[in-house]
């Protein structure tokens, strides 16, 4: 009779066999990187009717007026201000152009949706192929544009050493440079992909619904949702894995804390509605890592350094047939 050991290895050869948690081991990923197990419910209600309570709309319209606001004078949807004497109650409206306007977040979003994504708006997942692979921007945004050239940016350091903000800009520059790495591999692998309905979305925020407001904001670099094989995978992007030197913080434990905290807030938004055998993966892209994760047989295969490697995760990704869950 063969061992679970054997059995374990033939699996991991055919692509059958997920790791989700390993605690006899000391690496702080290997609970979660990869495969975790997705947590559904309904408890919470279906997400277009938590979306319509008051409190979760003046805390939505407050997000969206900081986009819009002017900063000398925040001004609160919905709070009457005083102007010359009087009270003056803000009304604010969306306008789409073309005579369409509403001053309803949920109107407008549907709207938006008809507008700008048709297929989906109509989408019921019947006919095979008929969204394709969506990608939200159409291109890379990079968040700190003005920044353009990277190879002069050591020379800028030098010139300018007390300008914080512009050595802020110049560090997420670099940033940009590698999730930049990233779209371009995932305009690669769902380039010969156009019969899978898929949604991959660069720099989404979601707010904590509920949450503290002006807090509970969570951006995930990548968040890919592929209605054709039945998966989620958050990719969050690092320059470095490890100890920083001459530092107290950790980027490991940092980037393992914010993979946690993505899932946490996916479920909650999403738990109720999400129907069929969904399944949910994370993965981590960088330019080095310490070397114990290099060592770690489980975290070294979502950890991708190279435009090639976060191919090969994205291949196994498709590949994985069911859940087997190790849990020691």
């Amino acid at each position: 009779m063969a061992s679970r050991q054997d059995v374990e290895n033939l699996m991991l050869s055919t692509g059958e066999l997920t790791i989700s948690s390993h605690s006899g081991s000391h690496c702080p990923l290997c609970r979660i990187l990869g495969e975790t197990r997705l947590t559904l419910s309904s408890e919470k209600g279906l997400l277009k009717v938590r979306l319509e309570s008051e409190d979760v709309q003046k805390s939505l319209k407050e997000q969206m007026a900081k986009c819009y606001g002017n900063r000398r004078q925040q001004l609160i949807p919905g709070r009457k201000v005083k102007k010359q004497g009087k009270k003056i109650k803000i009304q604010e409206y969306y306008i789409l152009g073309q005579n369409v306007a509403t001053s309803d977040i949920l109107e407008l979003v549907e709207l938006l949706l008809e507008r700008d994504y048709p297929n989906v708006a109509i989408f019921d997942g019947s006919i095979a192929g008929r969204v394709g692979p969506i990608f939200v921007p159409e291109s890379y945004l990079p968040k700190k544009p003005k920044v353009v050239d990277p190879d002069i940016t050591q020379n800028i350091k030098e010139q300018f050493p007390e300008d914080k903000k512009l050595l802020g800009d110049i560090k997420q520059t670099e940033g940009d440079l590698l999730e930049r790495q990233v779209y371009n591999a995932l305009r690669l692998h769902f380039k010969s992909r156009s019969h899978e309905d898929v949604l991959i979305i660069q720099g989404i925020e979601l707010v904590k619904i509920g949450g503290a407001r002006g807090k509970d904001v969570h951006e995930l670099d990548f968040l890919i949702v592929n209605f054709t094989h039945q998966y989620v995978l958050n990719i969050e992007v690092k320059k470095w894995l490890g100890q920083i030197q001459g530092k107290p913080e950790n980027i490991t434990d940092k980037a393992g804390e914010q993979l946690e905290s993505n899932k946490e807030l996916f479920e909650d938004w999403f738990g109720a509605d999400l129907k069929g055998k969904w399944r949910y993966f994370s993965a981590l892209f960088c330019l080095d890592m310490e070397q114990l994760l290099k060592d770690c047989i489980h975290c070294k295969d979502f950890i991708a350094t190279s435009q090639q490697e976060l191919l090969i995760i994205l291949d196994f990704v498709e590949k994985v047939k069911f859940q087997y869950f190790l849990i020691f």
